[in-house]
């Protein structure tokens, strides 16, 4: 399981400056603060320096690509050749997608893996009996329902019966 942010370029234009802005904030602050402290963060996380600088380095530079953006590690992102399709989940009212019908920052984040297939599913919490999981909800009390749709996946390859769908590298889900 892993987790992705939004670096500044997959913002809506009109608050795009901004985003860049507050990764290059976040950057000042471990720099201060010789760690990456939770009020740097709307999310509340703690990271050791190193970490904090290389995560935020990579959002708030130029490449789109986030990490793949790396030559360190680039090759891991564009040879990867997974047996199983990746199984991209996406709560709609994740803060880090900006209201988007398309999330584009996890597209584009799907699109690195250029020899993986790939499903991508964004699905509504209302639909899975919850009012709220956000970017970090999941780890919240009372998301029974919501680690059910990922054993579904992760132990059963079914996907979730509503949701937007989209795929990469014809990738049919055999898990």
């Amino acid at each position: 399981m892993a987790v992705n942010n939004a670096n500044w370029q997959h913002v809506p234009s009109e608050i795009r400056e901004l985003a860049r802005q507050q990764w290059l904030e976040a950057i000042d602050t471990i720099k201060e603060e010789g760690y990456f402290p939770p009020s740097a963060s709307i999310f509340g996380c703690t990271l050791p320096a190193g970490c904090g600088m290389e995560w935020t380095e990579a959002i708030s530079g130029d490449d789109k690509r986030y990490y793949a953006g790396n030559p360190k590690v680039a090759h891991f992102y564009t040879s990867w050749e997974p047996t199983n399709e990746i199984i991209s989940l996406v709560f709609s009212d994740d803060v880090t997608i900006f209201g988007q019908s398309e999330p584009t920052a996890v597209d584009a984040w799907c699109a690195v893996h250029t020899r993986a297939k790939i499903t991508r599913v964004m699905v509504s919490p209302k639909d899975y009996g919850t009012s709220a999981v956000g970017h970090v909800g999941m780890f919240r009390e009372g998301q029974i329902r919501l680690w059910e749709v990922i054993g579904d996946i992760i132990l059963y390859g079914r996907l979730p019966k509503k949701g937007r769908f989209r795929r990469w590298n014809l990738g049919k889900v055999r898990l």
